[in-house]
């Protein structure tokens, strides 16, 4: 309830996109509005989805310790963090984006999104998250901050949008707000 009542500075757009989707009543769409507001909303969230995304991709074992030990190494060890890393995984559990396996290890669920207003969304929840003035087209689509979901963000797709601005920047295109 919080990340849909508070005002979240910079939000307001995103929380736009968010209703629409919501609205739509198509599951995935759902899950990725939740999903954006929490990590607008909340940055344990965000760095804990950040740390799980990257361990996916590199295959490595998904564990309590293991994000637990990132987590620390990014905000120190601090008790507070210790509840809250629990909290935020059994929430990650919760919402459908990890899966309990055996030897205490998870596994990403996946969800395809196919709107695109959820494009619109992800791409400003990651041009509102990272600390840069651009996001590369290729960043878009490989964040790991996002790793529950499928998703193929096309140059068309965000010129539609007109939320965007395209350039080239070192031989790459790149999408800021």
């Amino acid at each position: 309830m919080n990340i849909w009542a508070r005002d979240i500075e910079g939000a307001e757009k995103a929380k736009e996109f968010a209703v629409e989707l919501f609205e739509s009543k198509i599951k995935e769409n759902m899950l990725l509005a939740h999903w954006c507001l929490m990590i607008l909303a909340y940055p344990v969230f965000a760095d804990i989805c950040c740390t799980v995304g990257k361990m996916d991709r590199k295959m490595y074992a998904i564990t309590n310790k293991e994000i637990r030990n990132k987590m620390f190494d990014l905000w120190g060890e601090r008790s507070t963090l210790y509840h809250s890393i629990e909290k935020n995984i059994r929430t990650l559990k919760d919402i459908g984006a990890l899966e309990s396996l055996p030897e205490n290890k998870f596994g990403v669920v996946k969800h395809k999104i196919e709107s695109e207003k959820g494009f619109s969304l992800i791409t400003y929840t990651l041009t509102s998250t990272l600390d840069k003035l651009y996001v590369s087209i290729a960043e878009l689509n490989n964040s790991p901050l996002f790793f529950p979901f499928e998703y193929d963000i096309s140059v068309s797709s965000l010129e539609k949008s007109n939320l965007f601005k395209l350039d080239k920047f070192g031989g790459e295109l790149v999408v800021s707000r």
